[in-house]
């Protein structure tokens, strides 16, 4: 299995990426040099959307409901599982679903009820990556504020 993982450098405000490599016969990630002591480290979920990019924790998804909605969340990696996290600036109220034929239908649904980031991915379409929460702060905006 490949394992991947980013890291984000507060200092320069920069993203790298690495995946697990043998170097001088020990497994680890290479990665350039961080300016910031504490590098966040981001974990690749597996996963993929609609267009074939891959998903990393603390990754913006956005969905259009059926409704023409457009709905954001933040991948969380908690407790060894990738989740979606709240939804901005609302949760979809209806989307498309795969039905247990594999036929996709026009559903209203509680997405809470869907909090695994596979599960959701398994069951809706067209979730995209649009950025990550450390250089798209801006794509989370609440409703409220």
């Amino acid at each position: 299995m490949q394992i991947k993982i980013r890291a984000w450098d507060d200092v320069t405000q920069k993203m790298s990426y690495g995946e697990m490599k043998l170097f001088d016969d020990m497994l680890g990630f290479r990665f350039d040099h961080f300016e910031t002591e504490k590098p966040i480290f981001m974990l690749w979920s597996t996963c993929q959307d609609t267009d074939g990019k891959d998903i990393y924790a603390d990754d913006i998804l956005e969905a259009i409901d059926s409704k023409g909605n457009v709905c954001r969340t933040i991948v969380e990696f908690e407790d060894g599982v990738f989740c979606v996290g709240e939804w901005y600036p609302k949760e979809p109220v209806s989307i498309e679903h795969c039905n247990y034929e594999g036929e996709w239908e026009q559903v209203e649904i509680d997405i809470d009820d869907y909090e695994r980031l596979d599960i959701v991915l398994q069951h809706h379409l067209d979730f995209k990556v649009i950025g990550n929460k450390y250089e798209n702060p801006y794509l989370i905006v609440d409703e409220d504020e």
